[in-house]
């Protein structure tokens, strides 16, 4: 199993999103989920409470946006790897106009996934 579906999974069985942080007892922060629910507490002696919680919920928060675009990246990459394997099949397929439009189709329905992908990252 790849790294992408074993963090789905683990989303998926986490407690919903989103998550947040707030200060519980002095120094220590807690990460809540919805509605205030316990999700974990951040305890350390290094005095960097509020950053480790404040991270903890951003990255949890951030993580379905991430996936999503490395799944895209990756899609993308296999279409371009596969012309770069195989120009003359790529070729042949352009000949053909209906091969053409199906093989351009793809192309760019990856692209777009990608660039959809990247935008709601920086969205978010």
């Amino acid at each position: 199993m790849d790294v992408v579906t074993r963090l789905r999974e683990a989303l998926a069985k986490a407690t919903p999103r989103p998550w947040g942080a707030r200060a519980h007892e002095d120094p220590q922060w807690m990460v809540l989920g919805p509605r205030g629910r316990y999700h974990a507490i951040c305890l350390t002696s290094q005095g960097n409470d509020e950053a480790n919680a404040a991270l903890i919920a951003a990255a949890v928060n951030a993580l379905p946006a991430l996936l999503d675009v490395v799944e895209a990246a990756l899609a993308w990459k296999r279409g371009h790897e596969w012309v770069a394997k195989n120009p003359e099949k790529m070729l042949k397929s352009l000949m053909t106009t209906n091969e053409a439009v199906e093989t351009m189709r793809e192309y760019f329905t990856k692209e777009r996934a990608l660039k959809a992908a990247l935008d709601a990252l920086a969205e978010s």
